[in-house]
């Protein structure tokens, strides 16, 4: 957050912060009031964002935070507010003398206590415990009798309820705020208040990430080794476990050493089959040697990592082979940040909201779970939270091209929001910047195929998300990418030819499987750009 203090101070801090903040201080509080701030600026700045800070303010459990979660922030600024000069030593010293429970000791409180305890005590004078049940209570010091032992503490506390007659105890709701505990509360309280205020703007759009139970980052490998070994979808993955190995060509857009890749892996830990998991090695110790991505353009390498990152992970790598593994998280690393025709794998998902972005996140998610980077995968993620459109996402360099398809123009997203409509025209669900790519908005609109390549990245993006620490991924953006396909299949009801065809077909299982939409599907289909075999994997 960026701010300007010149002038009076708490007039920078009523500009600088929400206006449940905006206040005007008397001269006294000054000094106080930029020690403060100070405080506030430094823990602020100690925090990064990160995903584990971020949880922290969570304040409604739902993996995401939002404005929404600032509330409980600033009530507590509010009352700590209202509770500057409070003096809590003497109430905390009288808690729980107010027995008439009137937030103040006095008189009524002593006559409480002697008609409540005192009398009965008295009644119950050298009485055995066993004989009269009423009196067990009396019995502080455990002899079975209600004598001398018992009335030290009685007395004790029959006394300090006295000593604090006149006490308001209503000032007790002031020590949550005294955060340094010295008993009174002062504008030092209010840094660490104001330090959170600063860590939500950091956090706003950083999902909360959650502790990971998946054994595996696409599917769980005990899942996998119950799959059947038959039927179409079995046979279209044996065909291509088994045929022949491609050479991995990162500057290809259109290759398979990947999906390959990612077959043989399947189908040798499915099988057990040493030659095939061995086979899966020497693909990856050729992609660590060999530096195919030359030439090539972020997209090419976005469409060719994915497979090899979940190949790796299926067949255990960093276990089997130490030191391959070693070499290929290196390769990873820097795949992840290689120039590629002035574009990364980074900055082509912070800037680019078309099929492109989806891939480069797809791509990106995939290394930054592999390479056990927590802070990247929450940068990957709320990128991939703000392009869905995700209400309280910070948007971020995304660069968008025509607007026409936009629900918003001035607040343009990846995936139009629910009940969208321009012009009268139905776009709940549309992705605008692959729409626009067939031409400015129409009804019907001119076919493009763009839209279901885009979805290939984001779905996979999502799913890796979602099994890795974010579970309410799939319902980002109102479910956003349920709507999108819902808009496909939409669009086709009308006018034909908008269904997933091709390479695109093994995106439905996903789709249907995660958002219980049920999308006419086939067995044996092709695989895709980043991603196949979920016909297999993922059929119900």
């Amino acid at each position: 957050m960026q701010r300007s203090f010149a002038g009076e101070p708490c007039d920078a801090a009523a500009r600088s912060y929400p206006r449940i903040l905006r206040r005007r201080c008397s001269t006294r509080e000054l000094g106080l009031l930029w020690l403060a701030l100070a405080l506030a600026v430094s823990a602020a700045s100690a925090g990064s964002g990160s995903a584990q800070e971020c949880a922290a303010l969570d304040a409604d459990g739902n993996g995401l935070i939002t404005v929404a979660d600032l509330a409980p922030v600033a009530l507590e600024f509010q009352l700590g507010r209202s509770c500057l000069g409070t003096v809590l030593d003497r109430a905390l010293g009288c808690r729980g003398r107010d027995l008439d429970r009137n937030l103040r000791v006095d008189a009524d409180d002593v006559r409480v206590f002697d008609v409540l305890v005192l009398e009965p005590f008295v009644a119950c004078w050298n009485a055995d415990t066993a004989d009269r049940s009423t009196c067990v209570r009396f019995d502080l010091d455990g002899d079975g009798r209600i004598a001398e032992g018992d009335t030290g503490p009685l007395l004790t506390f029959r006394e300090s309820v006295g000593e604090c007659v006149g006490v308001d105890l209503a000032s007790l709701a002031c020590e949550p705020v005294d955060h340094d505990r010295d008993g009174t509360v002062t504008l030092l309280d209010l840094a660490p208040v104001l330090a959170r205020f600063d860590a939500f703007e950091a956090c706003l759009s950083v999902p909360a990430r959650e502790p990971v139970q998946a054994a595996g980052l696409w599917i769980d490998r005990d899942r996998l080794r119950g799959l059947p070994t038959s039927g179409a979808a079995w046979e279209r993955l044996w065909r291509e476990a088994t045929g022949p190995t491609p050479p991995p060509d990162l500057a290809d857009p259109q290759d398979r050493a990947d999906t390959h890749a990612w077959a043989q892996a399947l189908v040798g830990v499915r099988l057990g089959d040493e030659s095939m998991l061995a086979s899966v090695r020497a693909t990856l110790d050729r992609l660590v040697r060999e530096r195919s991505e030359n030439g090539a353009d972020a997209l090419a390498v976005a469409r060719n990592v994915v497979g090899f990152v979940l190949a790796a992970d299926l067949i255990e790598l960093s276990r089997v082979d130490p030191a391959l593994d070693s070499a290929f998280r290196s390769r990873l690393a820097t795949l992840r940040d290689r120039d590629l025709q002035g574009r990364t794998l980074r900055s082509t998902h912070d800037e680019r909201p078309n099929n492109w972005g989806t891939h480069a996140g797809a791509a990106r998610i995939a290394i930054a779970l592999y390479l056990g980077d927590d802070e990247d995968l929450a940068a990957a993620a709320a990128v991939h939270r703000a392009w869905l459109g995700e209400r309280g996402a910070s948007p971020p360099a995304f660069r968008f091209g025509a607007r026409s398809w936009q629900a918003d123009p001035s607040r343009p997203v990846g995936v139009n929001p629910r009940g969208a409509r321009v012009s009268g025209i139905d776009v709940d669900g549309a992705l605008p910047e692959e729409m626009r790519r067939g031409g400015s908005l129409d009804d019907p609109p001119a076919h493009t195929g763009y839209a279901w390549e885009a979805l290939q990245g984001a779905t996979v993006a999502t799913e890796l998300l979602s099994r890795n620490g974010y579970p309410g991924a799939w319902r980002w953006g109102d479910d956003a990418l349920e709507r999108a396909v819902a808009y496909l299949y939409r669009l086709d009801a009308r006018f034909g030819g908008w269904a997933a065809t091709g390479d695109d077909r093994w995106n439905v299982w996903l789709i249907n499987r995660r958002t219980g939409r049920s999308d006419p599907v086939e067995a044996g289909v092709s695989v895709g750009k980043n991603m196949g075999f979920t016909d297999w994997t993922h059929a119900d």
